[in-house]
């Protein structure tokens, strides 16, 4: 099933709504965040809290891409997931919630899974969120936000894990103890993606400008999707979140 819904129109906000926002982050710096434009690719376990956290922080465009359905036994963790929805389209059944926690937030649910040359124009969003849970499409998302200059947030692994002051936030090139963290490194590199990524990658083009074209000729062989293979004989696993 594929549903590309429009964007919601905005509808009345609650008197008060974002009061509480504007003493935190200040008037301006709530506008900022209200103007972000920011796409969750995967609105499971782990996109449909951070969209919702999203929305309630202050974030009013918002596009949600998902292929899936919601089923029974994604009542115990995604957010989207009721007795009422199962059945529906998850970024329906998120978008409808998040309609209902901002009137006022423009809403797209793309209903597509993401791969490569699926048509999804990543320079057209400020932030893109990873909460894929399949390693191809992952490495793909990250490969072609690169490609559009965006930047990108990417959950890693966190299957079977209970202690959450372990959460940690940092470059893919700076994880440990991940697992899947090292894989995506791995299929990163396989596909020229150390040049791309980082601060360790801006630092290495201003030392040393004679890379810039070399990377320029990377990125434009990413824009039109002539990149190598990070490992097609690799197995892959179902669900990289232990779904």
């Amino acid at each position: 099933m594929e549903t590309n819904g429009n964007a919601s129109s905005p509808g009345k906000v609650p008197e008060g709504a974002t009061q509480r926002l504007e003493l935190l982050f200040g008037k301006e710096g709530l506008e900022r965040i209200s103007r972000a434009k920011v796409l969750v690719v995967g609105v499971g376990g782990v996109g449909s809290w951070c969209a919702e956290s999203l929305v309630r922080s202050g974030v009013r465009r918002v596009a949600l891409m998902d292929d899936d359905v919601v089923v029974p036994s994604n009542l115990n963790r995604q957010l989207e997931a009721t007795s009422k929805t199962v059945g529906l389209p998850k970024v329906e059944a998120m978008a409808a919630r998040l309609r209902e926690v901002a009137p006022d937030c423009e809403v797209e649910p793309i209903a597509r899974f993401y791969e490569k040359g699926c048509g999804i124009d990543l320079a057209a969003y400020d932030v893109v969120v990873d909460a894929i849970d399949t390693m191809r499409s992952k490495v793909e998302l990250a490969l072609d936000c690169a490609a559009a200059e965006t930047k990108l947030l990417s959950s890693m692994g966190a299957a079977r894990k209970l202690d959450p002051t372990q959460v940690r936030a940092a470059s893919v090139w700076k994880t440990d103890g991940c697992p899947l963290a090292r894989e995506v490194r791995r299929r990163l590199r396989a596909a020229g993606g150390k040049l791309l990524f980082g601060r360790a990658a801006r630092r290495a083009r201003k030392r040393h400008p004679e890379l810039a074209k070399d990377i320029r000729d990377c990125l434009d062989r990413l824009k039109t999707c002539e990149r190598p293979d990070a490992d097609p004989s690799a197995d892959e696993p179902a669900s990289i979140f232990g779904e």
